[in-house]
């Protein structure tokens, strides 16, 4: 099947191609990486002011999509389900001696209902709610004409006609003359017909309507909150960019954009790439103490520290390597690049610990050290090559990215490869001219043994060879 052998960016294009054919659809890609469950690009905005909050991450989420390799720019402060907002008229609330909370826990017990009581049946525990029937909260009108007073109100009559109410009202003023919002308010208040849910008879219900305005908005999908600061992130995925280029490139948009927000809004590039830069600290030091290993090993087994300390010189030999090999291909620099380097750090030494220890036996025998290191570059050649030939071959089907997952993998083969292939060129030829310089001591105490010398006795004055032929 030809879609089998399809890399993940094709077949995201591909995807992506059919599913904007439907402009109604609102859709992302996201996928599970090897160190990270975070998308590559998150732009972390912090701020106390909600509004703040949301237009800046449309500033933000503006100038990501701007850039070339960013899809599926998404913010946090994104328009969720449509809400009832009920915004409170605090003048009219302190002249009719409402508090904002009562009237709060008012709503919310007839709208969600209040527990009064619970029923047991065998092990289970069942709330039983007490709130407004259906049909006094099914509508945005009806939640207008719920009456959110409960007893401070001018006390009349329910048979009392709307006149009489008014005349009782401004009786109970103490013939104070009321103002003409205030009359306007309570007028309004007193005509509205009380609700099942109201008060008790008597009092004169005050619906939420006249104090409050409900309205229907689209809230934020979500509200978050990052080291307890309320924050919002916008977030991207790559394709066909790496993310060390990308994260530069946002650096900068993000600078240019500071002059456009307000001082107290915060922002700060994080998701992988702050995962990334957090990582590099331990690699490096996974690296040091690879390379401190290997050489106590080899110093170990040679008895010396000079050889090691030559052999070491094979493992910038594949970093040079490695930069080559990540250039010619194209690949970014990432984690799984660095990975290659700490495995490279233990295989490039191999070569030239086959290389130093054949031209130290040499010189055992009694070769000088020149001749010596001649001697194992022609004989160690053939092993050498044959051991790198076999092992970038089977590095190539994870290089070409071959199977399943294989692009997260790709960049660690494609490193081993360049350096290791580099390095085994250039230790034919580096390393015995580094063990010429450096080894100035005679292997052994002497460089060339001296010739054996034979011992003969001549004989005494006056004494004769027997000859065999004589009697």
């Amino acid at each position: 099947n030809k879609r089998d052998k399809e890399t993940e960016a094709a077949v995201i294009k591909r995807i992506r191609d059919q599913l904007e054919e439907y402009p109604e659809l609102s859709f992302t890609f996201s996928r599970p990486t090897l160190f990270s469950l975070k998308t590559p690009v998150e732009v972390e905005i912090y701020t106390y002011d909600l509004d703040s909050l949301h237009s800046t991450a449309g500033l933000v989420a503006a100038r990501l999509r701007r850039i070339a390799g960013l899809t599926d720019v998404r913010t946090s402060t994104e328009l969720g389900n449509p809400e009832v907002h009920v915004l409170f008229d605090r003048e009219r609330l302190a002249r009719l001696g409402l508090e904002e909370s009562q009237i709060a826990n008012i709503l919310r017990n007839k709208i969600r209902g209040d527990v009064a009581s619970r029923y047991r049946e065998e092990d289970k525990q069942i709330e039983i709610l007490v709130r407004a029937g259906e049909s006094d909260r099914s509508t945005i009108q009806d939640i207008k004409d719920l009456v959110i007073n409960m007893g401070n109100a001018v006390p009349t009559n329910p048979r009392m006609s709307v006149a009489d109410r008014i005349a009782a009202r401004n009786s109970s003023q103490g013939g104070r003359p009321l103002r003409r919002e205030e009359q306007d308010v309570r007028d309004e208040d007193l005509a509205a017909p009380a609700r099942s849910s109201g008060p008790v008879a008597g009092v004169v219900p005050i619906r939420l309507g006249s104090v409050a305005d409900v309205v229907v908005a689209r809230g934020p999908s979500e509200v978050r909150r990052i080291r307890s600061q309320r924050a919002a992130v916008v977030s991207a995925n790559l394709s066909g960019r790496d993310l060390t280029s990308v994260s530069e490139e946002i650096r900068g948009e993000l600078q240019n954009l500071r002059k456009e927000i307000p001082e107290h809004t915060t922002i700060g590039l994080g998701g992988q790439n702050e995962e990334l830069e957090a990582s590099y600290k331990s690699l490096l030091l996974a690296l040091a103490l690879a390379v401190f290993l290997v050489y106590l090993v080899m110093a170990s087994e040679f008895e010396s520290l000079i050889h090691p300390f030559i052999i070491m010189f094979t493992v910038p030999l594949g970093l040079i390597g490695v930069v080559f090999s990540l250039f010619l291909t194209g690949t970014a620099f990432n984690v799984m690049v660095f990975l290659g380097v700490i495995i490279l750090a233990g295989i490039v030494v191999n070569n030239a610990i086959v290389l130093i220890d054949y031209a130290n036996q040499l010189r055992q025998e009694g070769l000088s050290k020149r001749e010596a290191l001649v001697k194992a570059g022609e004989v160690r050649l053939r092993p050498i090559l044959m051991t790198t030939l076999t092992t970038v071959l089977g590095l190539i089907p994870m290089a070409l990215g071959w199977g399943e997952g294989a692009e997260v993998r790709a960049p660690m083969a494609i490193t081993v490869m360049g350096g290791l292939s580099f390095c085994t060129l250039l230790t034919l030829v580096f390393i015995p001219v580094v063990y010429e310089i450096v080894d100035r001591k005679v292997f052994a105490g002497d460089a060339t043994p001296q010739p054996s010398t034979v011992k003969f006795s001549a004989p005494a004055v006056g004494e004769h060879e027997l000859d065999p032929r004589s009697g």
